[in-house]
């Protein structure tokens, strides 16, 4: 969920600054949770698709086409965990002058991690179907 600060005047009391602080930091919580399942996902799936095309190959069955969609599902999904690890991770240093800055320079953080987690979701996704095509491929050549 987007979250957007407007300056406006009205009659209620404005958000104060600690309680919008304090869901930014809940939100990017959020954020490094679902990136490191993800970073999960993508290691366990790594290592199963090395396990099957070495079980493939030690068994001469499914052939070279089969070892290079693994292999293109492998680099997929060592991609998304690239991804979801530099959503996690700090890329600039702040120099923190008022409140006002800190919570702009606190949503540009936010805003950052959470494009980098929807992108490393497109690599995982086509990750998933390659694999998925890799097993029907594997399972109408025998």
């Amino acid at each position: 969920m987007p979250i957007e600060v407007i300056r406006h005047i009205s009659n209620d009391s404005p958000v104060d600054d600690n309680l919008l602080i304090e869901t930014l930091e809940r939100n990017r919580e959020r954020i490094r949770t679902i990136a490191n399942m993800s970073l999960t996902v993508s290691g366990i799936m790594i290592s199963s698709s090395i396990a099957f095309v070495l079980f493939a190959e030690e068994k001469g069955i499914g052939g070279p086409l089969l070892s290079a969609v693994f292999g293109l599902a492998m680099v997929l999904f060592f991609i998304a965990a690239s991804l979801s690890l530099i959503s996690s991770t700090l890329r600039r240093s702040y120099v923190i002058s008022t409140r006002s800055q800190f919570i702009v320079d606190l949503l540009s953080l936010y805003y950052s991690e959470l494009r980098f987690l929807r992108v490393s979701f497109v690599p995982l996704f086509i990750g998933f179907l390659t694999i998925t095509a890799g097993m029907i491929a594997f399972l109408l050549k025998r």
